[in-house]
């Protein structure tokens, strides 16, 4: 079993792209010229924003080139194999009736308020993360985020099943249910081309917010110099993979989707050395059922795969 990055956020994004070109002659056939620009103007900018946007880069130039490099890069990766891989868990895995059923009722007493910045709320199956302003089950309205998933299907109900599974290892799931869309859907075109609407009950994920950022989104990165940021990138990986490799020991998932965007991290108060790391998305696409296998098996593994990503990227 090997797993294959072209189903990831990103690549889905530029391949969201692809087929949007692909349909223009049709889609200038049947709505006016101006209106098709205009549109997929908007769809090129929304798929490639988050990723763009995380990028440091003091130029619009600058920016295009990250972006068209990071592309290569995820492209060009070999696929990740190794004896202990499995098969996804969104092949074999059987939710519980208690996972479905939390999708057969909606959310009460749970306030959303905006939603996070776009380099966080990106990624495959997401309509949008958005921040909590009330308090729920025992956390405070600070503790929280939640995050609508695209539709109620299989991939909804093993993102839950997984949340629940890889706690306490990696503690995000509260709760899980129906909730209106809010209003703010409709200037989403990932909503839009969902068939999203404000006010429709879609399937929610509460969870955990976990402290830090994505490290090239930290004030530590940005003044960092180059032996500096190599050094911060290797001690992410690390921590990253150490954190993978448990999940896999402990509760026999491997997260496949280890970008940049899916780790957050924690600087200590001295300054520049990392503290901790937070594993913030398991979306179903990218979970893989393991062997048992010891977790430096799974670390090691980890690691050398993911520095090829991360030490390309900057």
């Amino acid at each position: 079993m090997n797993i294959d990055l072209s189903e990831t956020g990103f690549v889905s994004s530029y391949h969201s792209i692809v087929t949007f070109m692909l349909m223009l002659p049709l889609t200038l056939v049947t709505f006016p010229c101006s209106t098709t620009i205009l549109v997929g103007l908007a769809f090129v900018v929304i798929q490639l924003n988050p990723y763009v946007a995380a990028a440091p880069a003091s130029t619009l130039m600058a920016r295009a080139e990250k972006t068209q490099a990071q592309t290569k890069i995820i492209l060009s990766m070999p696929k990740f194999d190794a004896p202990w891989l499995k098969q996804k868990l969104v092949d074999t895995v059987k939710p519980n009736e208690q996972v479905k059923s939390k999708f057969a009722s909606p959310l009460t007493n749970l306030q959303l308020g905006s939603p996070l910045s776009s380099a966080v709320n990106s990624g495959n199956k997401n309509l949008g993360i958005y921040t909590v302003t009330s308090n729920y089950k025992s956390h405070l309205s600070t503790e929280l985020v939640a995050k609508f998933l695209e539709e109620t299907d299989r991939e909804a109900f093993v993102e839950v099943h997984a949340l629940q599974m890889v706690s306490p290892t990696v503690n995000l799931y509260v709760d899980a249910g129906m909730f209106p869309l809010p209003v703010s859907v409709s200037n989403s075109m990932v909503a839009i081309l969902a068939g999203a609407k404000p006010g429709q009950l879609a399937p929610l994920a509460v969870m955990i917010k976990k402290p830090g950022l994505p490290l090239i989104q930290t004030p530590e990165w940005q003044k960092a110099d180059a032996q500096t940021r190599l050094k911060l990138q290797l001690d992410t990986i690390h921590l990253m993979c150490k954190s993978v490799g448990l999940v896999a020991r402990n509760h026999h998932i491997y997260r496949g989707d280890n970008f940049d965007l899916n780790v957050l991290v924690e600087f200590k108060p001295e300054g520049m050395t990392i503290d901790k790391v937070h594993l913030v998305d398991f979306g179903a696409g990218q979970l893989y059922e393991v062997v048992p296998r010891e977790t430096s098996v799974y670390e090691k593994a980890c690691n050398e795969y993911w520095r090829i990503y991360w030490g390309a990227k900057w």
